[in-house]
């Protein structure tokens, strides 16, 4: 059997932010269905996000807002 290693919150979002983008959109996938298996009602967080979702498209259809190229925003985030 492995032993738990305890590990503070500092060390471990150290360690997270060191993850390529993939592993960390897998890590948060996980950690939110993980809050999710708990019962805990998240339809507010989720109706917040439709909203936000829906005034983005709002703003940009209406000139508000532009687009940026998936590759530019990729190659930005994996620069940082």
């Amino acid at each position: 059997m492995r032993k738990q290693r305890n590990i503070g919150f500092e060390e471990l979002f150290r360690q997270v932010t060191q993850l390529d983008i993939e592993n960390k959109i897998k890590l948060l996938d996980k950690l939110y269905y993980s809050i999710d298996n708990q019962n805990i009602d998240l339809s507010h967080i989720d109706k917040l996000w439709s909203d936000e979702v829906e005034s983005r498209i709002d703003a940009y259809k209406t000139g508000e807002i532009k687009s940026i190229p998936a590759n530019q925003v990729f190659s930005k985030l994996i620069s940082d």
